[in-house]
């Protein structure tokens, strides 16, 4: 590709219609101009596998999209009424918003809400552990997750009871003498359930959300899950001694002058009680477990 370079071109390289009066001539378009134009063109077709048609005036466009669409890891878009081969048809609103998007590899929306009873490929069966102390009457120290689960897109993430176990297909089995081996198959329902009257929250996974598969967390396998309340910080105190000068009289020898000191009490506070929800690789250690549990720290554990 090139800019117009023939002799009647402006200094700049453009076209120009000319001015007889003056005389400027117009711009002489050349052939070999047009031509680079053409090719630059048809190598987008070609690059699409699109074959040029000259009755067709929106090929480029179409080339354009069908590169798009098959670039790897970039979310593929389509024509308005293109129907996919999952019988799904792509629609385009006057906005210009797409409701139907499709990445190279998941869906995104389903990916997105990790809202499979089977586990796609790199992911870990799920541990649903328990969190206490989540909802406690609408006041400050509700989780923002609970009141999130309350909307209606919270709600596409909660499932009962019933239907988790239902769709649970991993099975945790051990060896006789108690140590643990594995999961015995996939799956695993990735659901909140929530309970209104307890205030408690059975969260997806307390491990991670994203555990490989093959492998589990810092923790090891069966490690106890635990909801802990951050509580930190400290009160000190101490005096400062503060030097006043208080200046006495004149006599006709010397000049008097007095020191007083000034005690004076300082008292400092601070404390931490945000909320945590630890995941495999910050859960504390056994020995830190007991002394949690000691405290009342330590609202409930899941294995």
């Amino acid at each position: 590709m090139h800019r117009i370079d023939s002799s009647t071109a402006t200094p700049d390289n453009r076209f120009t219609e000319g001015d007889p009066t003056i005389p400027v001539p117009a711009t002489t378009v050349t052939d070999d101009w047009l031509n680079a134009v053409q090719e630059e063109l048809i190598a987008i077709l070609a690059a699409a596998n699109v074959t040029p048609d000259k009755a067709n005036n929106a090929q480029v466009l179409a080339a354009i999209q069908r590169l798009i669409a098959d670039k790897t890891g970039i979310a593929k878009v389509g024509v308005n009424g293109l129907v996919n081969p999952d019988g799904v048809t792509i629609k385009i609103d006057a906005t210009g918003k797409i409701s139907v998007v499709q990445s190279d590899k998941y869906d995104l929306g389903e990916f997105y809400y990790f809202r499979h009873p089977t586990l796609k490929p790199g992911f870990a069966p799920l541990q649903g552990g328990l969190i206490s102390g989540v909802y406690q009457g609408k006041n400050i120290t509700e989780w923002p997750i609970w009141e999130y689960l309350q909307t209606a897109d919270g709600q596409l993430l909660l499932k009962t009871e019933a239907e988790w176990h239902a769709m649970t297909t991993a099975i945790w089995h051990t060896n006789a003498d108690g140590t643990t081996v594995g999961w015995d198959g996939i799956g695993g329902a990735p659901y909140y359930v929530q309970d209104l009257g307890a205030g408690t929250l059975r969260m997806p996974d307390v491990r991670g959300m994203y555990a490989e598969a093959a492998g589990f967390d810092s923790l090891g396998v069966g490690a106890l899950m635990a909801t802990v309340r951050n509580a930190t910080g400290g009160i000190s105190s101490d005096r400062r001694v503060f030097v006043s000068t208080r200046q006495g009289c004149v006599t006709t020898t010397l000049y008097e002058t007095a020191f007083r000191a000034v005690a004076c009490p300082r008292l400092s506070c601070r404390i931490d009680l945000s909320l945590v929800m630890p995941t495999g690789a910050v859960l504390p250690s056994p020995l830190g477990r007991s002394g949690l549990r000691y405290l009342g720290s330590l609202h409930h554990d899941a294995g």
